[in-house]
């Protein structure tokens, strides 16, 4: 008699969003010393004469100021450009990047950051947390009511990045920083990634002098 076969249903990745966490990037006391940093700076509001959301550093390139750690997360990307998304890119530079200051009861208007490649942030305090927007939710054209909402049905998620993590994601993916809950100033560093040197292919191709930025 033929073996009965069990029917299996398995979801099938075909592709991923470029969302990565390096948990533990830096330590304490390196974690320490840039929130000292962030809280030293002066900062402007995001939405002009709106005290309920985040304010940012008025120095758009705080990473200057810190040059060694703007070449270590510079050479993170190229790494994990290479190693895990397997892209020819030849290195990336970080030609914008500021402090975030975030107090009780503010949030950030969710956003994009246009003209850039990734974006990323570099947490300092535990709590933290980002929305990201599920770009497939506006893609799909039909609504359906839901019993619960899953990775499946969900218009945005909740990321709660561990203490001195750094997250990676497409300049292009909408996000913001839900309200903040806290007494205490919630701050982060943020940045903009883009490559330089040669990069795409024939009628794409660009070039970027590295020492442009």
């Amino acid at each position: 008699m033929e073996e009965e076969k069990k029917s299996t249903l398995d979801r099938v990745e075909l592709f991923y969003l470029p969302i990565f966490e390096y948990k533990n990037v830096i330590s304490d006391d390196q974690g320490g010393a840039l929130l000292e940093f962030c809280m030293q700076q002066d900062y402007v509001s995001t939405v002009e004469g709106d005290s309920s959301f985040t304010s940012t550093s008025a120095d758009n390139n705080v990473m200057s100021k810190i040059p060694e750690m703007g070449n270590f997360f510079e050479k993170l990307v190229s790494d994990i450009s290479y190693q895990i998304m397997r892209q020819k890119s030849t290195a990336f530079a970080i030609p914008n990047s500021w402090c975030t200051k975030t107090e009780k009861g503010q949030m950030s208007v969710p956003h994009v950051h246009k003209n850039y490649y990734m974006s990323g942030v570099l947490y300092l305090q535990d709590g933290c947390c980002i929305e990201m927007q599920n770009p497939l939710f506006k893609a799909n054209p039909f609504i359906l009511d839901v019993e619960e909402l899953t990775p499946f049905t969900s218009q945005s998620s909740l990321f709660y990045p561990q203490k001195n993590s750094f997250i990676i994601f497409p300049a292009w993916l909408e996000h913001g920083i839900p309200r903040w809950e806290k007494d205490e100033d919630r701050y982060s560093i943020a940045m903009n990634i883009h490559p330089v040197g040669q990069y795409g292919l024939t009628t794409s191709s660009m070039y970027i002098e590295p020492n442009v930025y």
